[in-house]
């Protein structure tokens, strides 16, 4: 598995590499980046199965190196590793196109359990990003508990979009058509009262979807 860790702290890019070259379910093939800057260049010269993403770095943020790694298109799985557990940095790294969320207080069982989940093209978000999202919806979702009761269909596509399949990947795997699936999936953030996709991933972790 080849894996870039972006992290302008040595010592948690160290400790990072510790775990990955001492356990024995996978072998790692390794390599660092200091700044954003430097894991936006590797990636594009590389194909990595995940990346492992700080988000306050010199010179380019995590946030923006997600952003334009993911523009290369070239399936690089990006999983965040953070100190902050604010709402609001856990949207922006979602909407960025993130696979994963853990924080820096994970232990190593569970950065190795993201590693494999994320690589494997699910979502993985560490618990205590679980609580601080679903909290938050719940706050925002209390007067739109009964509007936001889906139907079998819809929870089928929520769950296909929090595993981050496209409409039309959607489409094939349900034998209909696109336009349906837009419709499905327009009708599914009226009754969530949700602005993107980021809120259909918050109703699926909130009702264990995925």
């Amino acid at each position: 598995m080849k894996i870039l860790i972006a992290d302008d702290h040595k010592v948690v890019r160290d400790g990072v590499k510790f775990i990955l070259e001492n356990q024995d379910s996978f072998e790692p093939i390794i390599h660092e980046a200091e700044d954003g800057e430097e894991a936006v260049e590797m990636a594009s010269h590389f194909s990595y199965d995940v990346i492992i993403m700080d988000i306050n770095m010199p010179y380019m943020s995590g946030l923006e190196a997600t952003k334009k790694i993911v523009s290369l298109e070239k399936s690089q799985k990006i999983l965040v590793l953070s100190m902050f557990d604010e709402v609001a940095h856990i949207n922006k790294m979602i909407e960025a196109g993130s696979s994963g969320y853990i924080l820096k207080n994970s232990g190593a069982d569970e950065l190795l359990k993201a590693i494999k989940i994320v690589s494997r093209g699910q979502q993985y978000f560490s618990s205590d990003v679980q609580l601080s999202l679903t909290n938050e919806l719940n706050k925002e979702a209390e007067e739109a508990e009964e509007a936001s009761i889906l139907s079998k269909r819809e929870k089928e596509i929520v769950v296909l979009i929090a595993n981050e399949h496209t409409n039309k990947e959607i489409s094939e795997k349900l034998s209909i058509s696109k336009l349906t699936v837009d419709t499905h999936r327009n009708h599914i953030l009226a009754k969530l009262r949700a602005k993107n996709t980021v809120g259909i991933i918050k109703y699926a972790i909130k009702n264990k979807l995925v």
